[in-house]
């Protein structure tokens, strides 16, 4: 695809607007600049150009958008993926009219598609009791057995994201509390469960490399920061061993988190705040699941229901 010069300073701008100002992160960065580049593809192919200009863009109309959406849907691309790849063009084209006033009011006009809610998967407590016993055994070396299991607790003891976990330095062991910063730069302030802290602990002083107090705490084995995705096989080989979903994340841990803190009485206030949600509609999803488990404990324990099933 041959972009005018215009345009490929543009995007730039537009990329280091989103990493250095908006403070989005370099998957967040590169998932848009993805979406926007599939998105151009498909306009110099629509329109048949040989070069691809700002012009070009303010004429895009919402035939040419339902075409491209419709492409998306036949190459197998879900509803999700297609609404974020909307939301990466709309952000592009809401750049271009603040920093450079082009406008093109087509692309605020077109409908997302409709999302299925989908409920987060949480384990039950016996398996996450589970998970938290027999992680330290899935590797040969001790001290990365310590480290996975000081890991899982800050998932399922302290809610955090794998991300959020991996940022987690050694001076934090220093303060009563985790400070930690979420989504958006949002800061929040987590007590340590004293277990929690006892195994990041017993990790430091197993660790085989030097950790400073500002490095990350978590690292590999040649001593560089730790990648989610080996800690990713690491549950994975976890999952098989314990015969668990294969819906298992490192993410569900936090929803575990959330999700036996409301089944034992938490309020929806506190676990918004522990869990770092700006929204309050965001942890309410939980309460389907409380919900749901309330229901089984209902059907399970009710005289009432016990007497018709042993009837039936």
């Amino acid at each position: 695809m041959q972009l005018n010069s215009q345009l490929e300073k543009i995007i730039t701008e537009w990329l280091n607007y989103l990493k250095n100002y908006k403070n989005y992160s370099i998957n967040t960065c590169s998932s848009y600049n993805n979406d926007l580049q599939q998105f151009l593809n498909f306009i110099v192919d629509y329109c048949n150009l040989s070069e691809l200009k700002i012009s070009h863009l303010c004429s895009v109309d919402i035939r040419l958008m339902r075409s491209w959406l419709s492409q998306r849907y036949n190459l197998q691309y879900n509803s999700s993926s297609n609404s974020r790849a909307l939301s990466s063009v709309r952000n592009f084209y809401k750049y271009l009219f603040k920093h450079h006033n082009l406008v093109n009011k087509i692309i605020s006009a077109v409908r997302s598609p409709k999302l299925a809610k989908r409920l987060p998967k949480a384990l039950d407590i016996e398996d996450t009791v589970a998970c938290t016993t027999e992680i330290n055994n899935i590797a040969n070396d001790k001290w990365i057995g310590a480290r996975d299991k000081a890991l899982l607790f800050l998932l399922y003891g302290q809610g955090l994201r794998i991300s959020e976990a991996l940022s987690v330095t050694k001076a934090s062991l220093k303060s009563e509390s985790l400070i930690i910063k979420g989504k958006g730069n949002k800061i929040r302030l987590i007590p340590w469960l004293d277990i929690t802290k006892q195994l990041v602990s017993d990790y430091v002083n197993l660790v085989p490399y030097s950790l400073t107090d500002n490095s990350p705490l978590f690292v590999g084995k040649r001593g560089k920061k730790l990648q989610p995705a080996v800690f990713g096989r690491h549950l994975i080989k976890l999952r098989r061993q314990l015969n668990l979903p294969e819906s298992l994340t490192a993410h569900t841990f936090r929803h575990c988190f959330a999700s036996h803190l409301l089944n034992n009485g938490a309020d929806l206030r506190s676990i918004q705040e522990l869990l770092g949600h700006q929204s309050l509609s965001s942890t309410q999803i939980y309460t389907k699941i409380n919900s749901d488990f309330l229901t089984s404990v209902y059907n399970k324990s009710h005289p009432l229901v016990r007497e018709q099933n042993n009837k039936t």
